[in-house]
């Protein structure tokens, strides 16, 4: 069934909101994907603040060109599934990947995360990355690790003291 005119409006207007809101997308093939495995996508976006859009390549290209988003046009073909992350960029990344590797369906065509488009190995690598919250703790471990040493050193300077201390006041009384 053909769109209207104000139908394919809405849709680019739609389009360049989600891509305004968010600065980090996938772009992925879903030809092959059931609608069960697009739901359990959905799911799990929807848990991160993430979301899932089938898109029309053409307007999504317009929607694209109007935001002045960097794409790489010529490989929105057939159908194809929009992810768009919430708060945590690397969330969106980590759900995709897991429901490609459960059902083996939505291979990435490209992704713009951090405002640099990407091609499936990295976003792949970008799902790997810990955290935030595993990120921020490992770099406070490691800025408190020689605050710990220090204390430790002059801990046990004194303590050495107090026991050289105690060994001359033994040896004083015993004298």
């Amino acid at each position: 069934m053909a769109k209207t005119r104000n139908e394919k409006k809405a849709l680019i207007d739609r389009y360049s909101g989600l891509l305004s809101q968010h600065s980090d997308y996938i772009l992925v093939d879903i030809g092959k994907a059931a609608m069960s495995h697009i739901n359990t996508l959905k799911n799990q976006l929807k848990e991160t603040g993430g979301e899932f859009h089938v898109i029309k390549n053409r307007l999504f290209k317009i929607a694209a060109e109007e935001t002045k988003q960097p794409m790489k046009v010529q490989e929105l073909t057939e159908a194809t599934g929009l992810v768009v992350s919430g708060a945590d960029p690397t969330a969106a990344a980590k759900a995709l990947k897991a429901v490609q590797k459960e059902f083996q369906v939505m291979p990435v065509r490209f992704g713009v995360l951090v405002g640099e488009v990407v091609d499936a190995s990295q976003v792949s690598a970008y799902a790997d990355i810990p955290p935030r919250e595993e990120l921020l703790a490992r770099l406070v471990g490691t800025l408190n690790a020689p605050l710990s040493g220090f204390a430790q050193v002059l801990s046990g300077t004194t303590r050495d003291f107090v026991r050289a201390l105690s060994e001359v006041g033994i040896k004083k009384t015993a004298a």
